[in-house]
């Protein structure tokens, strides 16, 4: 339950909506009435995997795109009175910044599960009041849930007191964080006791009996069709839960030992998936597009079922992938967790990212495919084995709806004038304004913006927005003026006054990069510190800004060259 709350929460932090005030009473717990196939369940079956809603928004912010008024800049503005708008018992789960002049949402929300892990182990609130936690925190106590609950888990008080300091800064700083932490604590808590494993012959595994449970409350451990075994839950978006298995079949089939599962949360989604399959399976292998496993949907429980490569950290099978302290390390590593993390691309990243991006998409023309739902979010960053990095586009959700229907897509990235009488279907056009509106967020970590917001962008007058607000302040000053010329172009609200096909649209861009390497000299480039590189011929990693690492790659080869719903698998 704890996962499925963090997992909203970060489909609400990745369209910048912050709740900042969550407390128990938040949190809406309704029974699920029926199981898998549609079938009734029974009171207590129906306790155990509820549907959960989160409500009190009503001191909730929204972060605009707009760098006139600062990065960051909130569409709602809460003031020191927020407090006075929420319930009094709300009050002992409350941030102690909360009433500052301006806290950091993203921290409001992480202190917000923390409370909320400690009220669901302990069955008790953190304190009687805000001033009582306050005397706790400021004494250095910190929550200890283990000190209420015997023989609890070390990890259950590490995650708890990672995501409750005292001092904003020293949290977890962000919900991804929070969700691989509490991995962690899921696999501390549910594995099997030594004992048993002893025990265990080499005929002892699970040979299918979880043929009749629903795969959607799969956890760690069922192996489902003989074949697929869960290690964990990746999320749940509108249309699908997503599950990293590991394939017990793929040393006979020759495949690679971790795969995921997509998995229908209901038959009126499975048709999303099936069209999926169908356009994914239209594609030759490439190496910065997601495969299928499987080149048909899966039939599993009841459920239908897409089994798709594992795009993240390759080296998660074998124990290699660790980080300081010994801790798995289990990334699922984008594109848009890098810039909610660590801001802006350097320039060098940004050239190579840009490069990958145009590759992937030039790609996807040949064969007759567009994705539909280009956007930092759907840019997956592989590390394989030998710890070279690569991007994949993933997320092909999209792409096997027809061209009449317009308005499905992600708001930001999906073009607002797709549908004026000149044009009227999903087009090229449209595809390339959702490359041109990525590549603005990873040059300035924000989105171009139409007028004030006040109005739809179509709405906007047309003489005094040919293009929408560029982000030139936050780009690199070395780059500055390359980007903005590219981007008021590119970005046109006049289809017939953009780069009217991809390659002068990617020859525009890389301009952007020569005159710039021609103009400043290299010291002056932002970049990783002397351009390193590693042993592997990849560029060194950029300083991290908090926790976080900021993965860096190579150009891709040249090889890589040759009411419908808003973004499924984006949970609103």
């Amino acid at each position: 339950m704890l996962a499925r709350f963090a997992e909203t929460m970060r489909s609400a932090h990745s369209s910048r909506i912050h709740h900042r005030a969550l407390a128990a009473r938040s949190v809406l717990v309704v029974p699920r009435p029926r199981g898998g196939k549609g079938r009734a369940v029974g009171e207590e079956a129906a306790w155990l995997t509820p549907h959960l809603q989160i409500s009190d928004w009503q001191i909730a912010t929204q972060r605009s795109g707009d760098s006139s008024q600062g990065q960051g800049m909130t569409r709602f503005a809460p003031t020191a009175l927020s407090a006075m708008h929420l319930a009094d018992d709300a009050d002992a789960y409350l941030a102690p910044e909360l009433t500052a002049l301006n806290p950091d949402p993203v921290h409001l929300d992480v202190y917000g599960l923390g409370v909320l892990t400690y009220l669901l182990v302990t069955g008790k609130a953190p304190a009687a009041s805000q001033a009582e936690l306050l005397a706790r925190l400021e004494a250095g106590e910190g929550l200890r849930p283990s000190s209420l609950v015997d023989g609890l888990s070390e990890d259950v008080d590490e995650l708890v007191q990672a995501a409750t300091a005292y001092r904003p800064g020293q949290r977890l700083s962000s919900v991804d964080e929070f969700l691989e932490l509490l991995e962690v604590v899921e696999d501390s808590l549910t594995a099997p006791a030594p004992s048993a494993i002893a025990t265990e012959g080499p005929g002892d595994e699970d040979d299918g009996t979880t043929a009749d449970k629903d795969p959607l409350e799969a956890v760690a451990g069922d192996v489902f069709a003989g074949r697929w075994e869960i290690r964990r839950r990746l999320g749940t978006g509108s249309t699908s839960r997503a599950f990293l298995v590991r394939d017990l079949q793929a040393e006979a089939r020759r495949t690679r030992p971790l795969a995921v599962l997509k998995v229908a949360l209901s038959d009126s989604r499975s048709e999303i998936l099936a069209r999926e399959a169908e356009a994914m399976g239209r594609l030759r292998a490439h190496s910065g597009i997601i495969r299928l496993v499987e080149p048909e949907p899966l039939h599993i429980g009841g459920r239908t079922v897409l089994a798709l490569e594992y795009v993240g950290d390759e080296r998660d099978d074998n124990g290699q992938g660790t980080e300081g302290g010994g801790r798995p390390r289990r990334r699922e590593e984008t594109v848009a967790r890098q810039l909610r993390e660590n801001g802006r691309l350097q320039v060098d990243q940004l050239e190579a990212y840009g490069d990958y991006l145009f590759g992937a998409v030039d790609f996807l023309e040949g064969e007759g495919v567009w994705h539909r739902d280009i956007k930092p979010d759907n840019i997956a960053i592989r590390i394989r084995p030998n710890r070279t990095r690569e991007l994949v586009l993933i997320d092909f959700s999209l792409a096997g709806y027809p061209a009449k229907s317009t308005n499905a897509g992600t708001d930001g990235y999906l073009d607002p004038f797709v549908d004026v009488i000149t044009r009227g279907s999903y087009d090229s056009h449209a595809e390339r304004y959702a490359v041109a509106v990525t590549l603005h967020q990873m040059a300035s970590g924000e989105l171009p913006k139409w007028g004030d917001g006040s109005v739809l962008p179509r709405m906007t007058d047309a003489k005094e927005w040919p293009y929408p607000t560029i982000a030139a302040e936050a780009f690199d000053p070395a780059v500055r003026d390359g980007l903005v010329a590219f981007f008021q172009k590119a970005l046109h609200r006049d289809a017939g006054k953009r780069f009217p096909e991809l390659k002068p649209m990617r020859d525009a861009w890389r301009k952007v990069f020569l005159d710039a390497s021609q103009t400043v000299p290299s010291s002056h480039r932002s970049r990783h510190p002397a351009a390193a590189t590693t042993g592997e011929g990849t560029p060194a990693e950029a300083p991290p800004r908090r926790r976080s690492r900021t993965p860096s790659l190579r150009p891709p080869s040249s090889s890589a060259t040759a009411s419908p719903p808003r973004s499924p698998e984006t949970p609103r």
